[in-house]
């Protein structure tokens, strides 16, 4: 089950990793996603810290770490497909984290949709 960040990010529970991808919300305001950067395999994050960069149709967001840990698995695909990003968000995730510390509050998808609604 996916749990969200109020900085648009979903968070999911994979054994003992977590996966991080972006909301619905955040790629429909990137509009064609076709640019990603994303760490590199091993590379440890303190939370809160900037991890990954997206970008569509002249707009770009910096996204910031959910989850204290080491990144254990990235998306490869997304280098050449970064558009599926935009086609399927919530299916498509960034990176794999592992040796989780901190992490965020997190919230239910209705929580996360009451407060951006709230906005």
């Amino acid at each position: 089950m996916q749990r969200f960040t109020r900085d648009h990010l979903w968070v999911m529970q994979v054994d003992d990793k977590v996966r991080i991808g972006i909301s619905e919300v955040l790629a429909e305001s990137l509009e064609d996603i076709d640019e990603v950067v994303l760490p590199e395999h091993g590379e440890g994050f303190s939370l809160g810290d900037p991890f990954a960069e997206v970008g569509g149709s002249g707009s770009k967001a910096d996204l910031y770490i959910p989850v204290e840990g080491v990144v254990s698995e990235v998306n490869e695909v997304l280098f050449d497909f970064p558009e599926r990003l935009s086609e399927d968000p919530l299916d498509t995730w960034l990176i794999e984290v592992e040796d989780i510390g901190e992490m965020e509050e997190l919230l239910s998808e209705s929580e996360y949709l009451s407060s951006i609604n709230e906005d």
